[in-house]
């Protein structure tokens, strides 16, 4: 089993964030999901993801690590690295919690 995923310490974050959105991910089978805290996307962060749209992946990530409380930019960072996807993901249900759904606008 590799490393532990970072751990985000939900009260603590909502302390700071009382209005973080906190999303689950799974990422490898028999371990618990990987949890990330972002901002709410605003205006700024939709245009970014729309208007990119030929280049999603990269719009995504970017939109994913500007709304990022917790973990780490750092650890983020990292598990992107094992598990390319999951900005993707993570971008569209962030999207989603914006109204963003539209599946012609952002396709991972």
């Amino acid at each position: 089993m590799s490393e532990q995923f970072p751990i985000v310490n939900i009260d603590e974050v909502k302390a700071e964030h009382p209005e973080a959105i906190f999303l689950n991910m799974d990422l490898e089978e028999g371990r618990p999901p990987a949890v990330f805290a972002f901002r709410r996307p605003g205006r700024e962060h939709v245009s970014l993801v729309t208007g990119q749209a030929k280049k999603i992946d990269k719009a995504l990530n970017n939109m994913v690590l500007s709304c990022l409380i917790a973990p780490s930019r750092e650890e983020a960072i990292a598990l992107f690295t094992r598990y390319p996807a999951a900005p993707m993901s993570l971008g569209n249900k962030l999207l989603d919690v914006v109204g963003l759904k539209d599946p012609e606008l952002v396709r991972p």
